[in-house]
């Protein structure tokens, strides 16, 4: 790898990257990938919008409404996906 320390492998980000990091961090782990040292995400999206008061409050005319969230995770879950049933554990 490059001579890159795979016990030294962070991610990090913020919004978009923060959920990024919490995607990639789980997919490495899914399919065996390096374990990583740190995941710092910041502020992540990571419940359905229209499960939060912010969702709800926000559902348009915001630099990031509802509705842009929404297309967001739309291109996070699998194609078919029926997005008002899939949950984000908690």
């Amino acid at each position: 790898m490059r001579g890159v320390d795979p016990d030294r492998i962070a991610l990090g980000g913020d919004s978009a990257g923060g959920n990024m990091t919490c995607t990639i961090s789980l997919k490495l782990r899914s399919k065996g990938g390096p374990r990583l040292a740190l995941q710092m995400p910041l502020y992540p999206e990571a419940a359905m919008p229209f499960e939060t008061p912010a969702g709800v409050e926000n559902r348009t005319g915001g630099y990031v409404d509802t509705a842009g969230m929404l297309l967001f995770l739309w291109s996070l879950l699998p194609q078919g996906t029926d997005y008002t049933r899939a949950h984000v554990t908690r």
